[in-house]
């Protein structure tokens, strides 16, 4: 009969070993996460140029270049590119469109980028038909998102 024993330290010392790693891996797929968040803001802000979207005052590429961020649960590891201006959906209006009713005499203040301020009592109804560009621009990018996280965890692992 053939017999081996392992002794507690050896089975300790793998436990901690296979501990560190997996805090390896965490905190490359967190690192990875962060890299491809900001790869998909510009992959996100090329599409201002004018297909579909042209960025006028400059709010919306701004918003979306400084929005890429990473938050963890204990369950998920979350990137996301934010294409929020203020408290205002602005990019989620240009993707999906959106339908204002008129309003009247009620007091609205506008600041376009001339800086030429202007009053008025209301606004007619109007539209913005749908300009797809942050779904597209994931669809696009999500295979190299996948690609920056594995490489992260390769180079913790490697050894």
């Amino acid at each position: 009969m053939l017999t081996f024993t392992l002794d507690p330290s050896s089975v300790d010392a793998t436990v901690d070993h296979v501990e560190a790693v997996r805090h390896r891996i965490l905190a490359a797929i967190r690192e990875g996460m962060m890299e491809a968040m900001q790869g998909l803001a510009w992959t996100v802000a090329d599409k201002l140029s004018g297909n579909p979207i042209v960025s006028r005052s400059g709010e919306l590429l701004g918003a979306i270049l400084g929005s890429p961020k990473v938050t963890e649960t204990a369950e998920i590891i979350r990137g996301t590119v934010s294409s929020d201006v203020g408290a205002q959906h602005l990019g989620l209006w240009l993707e999906e469109g959106t339908h204002i009713k008129a309003v009247e005499g009620k007091l609205y203040g506008f600041t376009p980028p001339d800086g030429k301020t202007f009053f008025t009592h209301g606004h007619r109804a109007f539209s913005i038909k749908p300009h797809p560009f942050m779904n597209p621009s994931l669809r696009e990018y999500k295979s190299t998102i996948m690609e920056i996280i594995v490489a992260k965890v390769a180079e913790a692992t490697a050894e």
